[in-house]
């Protein structure tokens, strides 16, 4: 489940990164509040298994 956790948060990286160097890419505006989310997500969880 880490793990899993961990290489979405790295796509969500990596399309935030890659859709701000585009120009005309449809998720630009998407992009960091996708990031975010997964962020605030992983965080989340990360501290439901610490506390567990």
């Amino acid at each position: 489940m880490f793990y899993f956790l961990l290489l979405a948060w790295l796509m969500a990286s990596y399309m935030a990164l890659f859709s701000s160097r585009m120009k005309d890419s449809p998720l630009k505006p998407y992009g960091w509040s996708i990031w975010f989310l997964v962020t605030v997500i992983v965080l989340g969880s990360l501290i439901s298994e610490w506390v567990r």
